[in-house]
């Protein structure tokens, strides 16, 4: 399990220096957003951490209920 996190933790470094200086258009309720795409591939990884570290710690806490 450790290798898949590493994995998309380098996949997500390169893939924000991939889009650096790059933006994002986002358009809600007649309101334009500029965002780097830099920030986007963080948030997606810190997302996908967090669900990922969630996941784990489930599994540590239902394995030592007994």
């Amino acid at each position: 399990m450790r290798k898949y996190s590493i994995l998309i933790s380098i996949l997500t470094l390169i893939f924000g220096f991939t889009f650096y200086s790059d933006t994002v258009s986002i358009t809600i309720y007649d309101t334009n957003y500029i965002i780097a795409a830099e920030v986007i591939c963080f948030a997606i990884w810190l997302i996908f951490m967090i669900v990922f570290q969630l996941i784990n710690l489930k599994r540590y806490f239902s394995r030592n209920e007994a």
